[in-house]
């Protein structure tokens, strides 16, 4: 769309005369200002059906794909590291390292599931956190995760939170399993539902 005035059709009308001081706008693209003038988001878009999109809003997924094996059970504080990324806008989450670094300074909802295989019975506390720096971190505990698991032995600790994350602040997820010896597992899968981590920026 061009914008056009009554003098010239090739100069954009200022703002503080109605107009936006831009020429062309994206297919449903949504306006915003630069500082200078108005122009088309290259990335948020409202559709007619009024649905809402925007690519670079931070949002990841990931899973343990790769398996972590005697990682805890003695009281080690394991970082987990879902090391299958199935999606990563704004490519904040690095499955290397199992630590999402926040591009922009908001309020984020996380989740996490992770599950557990070679409990014992001497195995009587378990304890997830989702951790960021600029933060206490958010923990589940559980007092015997051998008395929860399920009969072929394995124990799911799911946990989610809301956290007012800093740019360039770091979140993880950890666990430490104690009371026995260094044998808890962490399985891996081609699925999504064994263990995932995931987050998004909700404002």
């Amino acid at each position: 769309m061009v914008t056009k005035n009554s003098i010239d059709s090739n100069i954009p009308i200022e703002i503080s005369k109605g107009g936006t001081n831009a020429t062309s706008f994206s297919t449903n693209g949504l306006a915003k200002f630069d500082g200078t003038s108005l122009v088309s988001s290259s990335t948020a878009t409202l559709n007619a059906s009024n649905y809402l999109n925007n690519t670079s809003q931070p949002c990841f997924g990931a899973s343990i794909y790769t398996a972590m094996t005697n990682g805890t059970g003695d009281g080690t504080q394991l970082i987990v590291l879902f090391n299958h990324v199935y999606f990563n806008q704004s490519s904040s989450y690095n499955g290397a390292t199992g630590l999402f670094t926040a591009p922009v300074s908001g309020n984020y909802l996380f989740t996490a599931n992770v599950t557990l295989s070679g409990l014992t019975s001497s195995h009587t506390y378990a304890n997830l956190f989702i951790y960021s720096a600029s933060g206490a971190p958010t923990p589940i505990h559980v007092v015997n995760p051998f008395v929860s698991a399920a009969s072929n032995g394995y124990c799911t600790l799911s946990l989610s939170c809301v956290r007012s994350v800093p740019l360039g602040a770091k979140v993880n997820v950890y666990l430490t399993v104690s009371g026995g010896a260094k044998v808890i597992n962490l399985p891996g899968a081609s699925g999504l539902d064994e263990s995932n981590f995931t987050g998004c920026l909700l404002c």
